[in-house]
């Protein structure tokens, strides 16, 4: 299989700022949160991010329609551990696309094979 496996990523380290890396950093300590699984954690926290600001935007009149709908105004909203997210009444998902990353299985590790690619 040597450099003929490939996959896509969600993530990757160049999406993570010195803020969002800190942020987790003090979470992961505070709750003593296993080093293993820590891409899934990064994406689960981004996911909290994108929640608390949207019921922010929201107000204190909260409804599944009000929430929506300030789902909707995120537009390059920055997480700082993954790709900016947009949303728009026709587009439900926050980031579109992926890294390709090649397999190295002598190594064990992803070796990437290009930027961000959109599927837009």
């Amino acid at each position: 299989f040597k450099e003929k496996l490939f996959v896509s990523l969600p993530i990757s380290p160049s999406d993570q700022t010195a803020a969002g890396l800190n942020e987790y950093g003090r979470i992961a300590a505070k709750y003593k949160l296993p080093q293993s699984h820590v891409a899934t954690q990064l994406v689960v926290l981004s996911g909290a991010k994108i929640l608390v600001e949207a019921l922010k935007r929201s107000g204190k009149d909260l409804t599944v329609g009000s929430l929506i709908e300030s789902l909707e105004t995120f537009s390059e909203f920055s997480t700082g551990l993954t790709p900016p997210v947009t949303y728009r009444p026709n587009r439900r998902i926050g980031a579109v696309g992926g890294y390709v990353v090649a397999v190295d299985l002598e190594q064990r590790k992803f070796v990437p094979v290009g930027k961000w690619r959109n599927i837009d």
